[in-house]
């Protein structure tokens, strides 16, 4: 009868919702930001009572219970909008979208403005092609020999393991020497369902290792600082956010989180 058709299409209806949100998903280029792209993230400096570490298959993480320190808005634009010297270096061959970034200051007693991440996005993947910054006035390209590999397109939870080696190095007689050697080994190693304070999200999880040694040497107080670094990313994907859901960073003791949000 009537009823019982409802019954049965209302118990269909909610056993396909399930599956949906379990279901395998495919990460392309288009799942990657545009320009024009703005996005909220709140930061939760120390994690403390969830495992990034924790994964499998048709997995379930809850991360609802963290409370965010603060907010951030991440912006995308064209390369063109760069200042003229860095549009040179990051040419289209190289990049194809920018994203502006505050509070950089990684040469003590200089100024640093207009600084900047760039990227490059492709049918078959999306790298990181470096960094500039305006230092004392003074435009800086700092453009990696190699470009640094986020994603292999298409993502999907049987994708290969793959990595990239990453080097850049800038002198700046009579004022100093920086440098940054990095390797990069990304794998998915988990797909399923993520439940933030921003929603629920189904998700690939992917997971890179860092191998970093950072160099600054500065001639006035003839002082240098090498540092050996290795840190793990873990980023859960969702179709059509532009950014990872979450991005968890865990190196040393120190674990920090970075998720899309709402204004709080």
């Amino acid at each position: 009868n009537i009823t019982v058709m409802k019954k049965l299409f209302t118990l269909f209806s909610a056993f396909t919702f399930c599956l949906s949100l379990s279901a395998q998903i495919t990460i392309t280029r288009h799942d990657m930001p545009d320009v024009g792209d703005t996005i909220r993230l709140s930061n939760v400096a120390i994690l403390t009572g969830f495992d990034p570490s924790s994964t499998g298959p048709d997995y379930y993480w809850d991360f609802t219970t963290p409370e965010p320190q603060n907010q951030v808005v991440e912006g995308y634009v064209s390369t063109q909008s760069t200042p003229f010297l860095y549009q040179i270096i990051f040419n289209t061959n190289v990049a194809n979208l920018a994203s502006p970034i505050a509070g950089i200051n990684f040469l003590p007693g200089f100024e640093v403005t207009e600084a900047y991440i760039f990227y490059k996005e492709s049918n078959t993947n999306y790298v990181r092609a470096g960094y500039a910054a305006t230092i004392a006035g003074v435009p800086v390209p700092m453009k990696f020999d190699l470009p640094e590999l986020l994603y292999t397109f298409p993502l999907e939870a049987s994708s290969p393991a793959d990595s990239s080696s990453s080097n850049y190095s800038l002198s700046f007689p009579g004022i100093g020497y920086f440098s940054i050697d990095r390797k990069r080994v990304n794998v998915v190693d988990g797909w399923g369902t993520i439940a933030t304070p921003f929603g629920n999200f189904n998700t690939l999880r992917v997971r890179s290792t860092v191998y970093e040694y950072d160099s600054l040497y500065i001639d006035s107080i003839q002082f240098g600082t090498p540092i050996n670094r290795i840190y793990t990313e873990y980023k859960w994907i969702a179709s059509g956010h532009s950014i990872p859901v979450l991005t968890i960073t865990q190196e040393g003791p120190l674990t920090t989180a970075q998720y899309i949000d709402t204004v709080r």
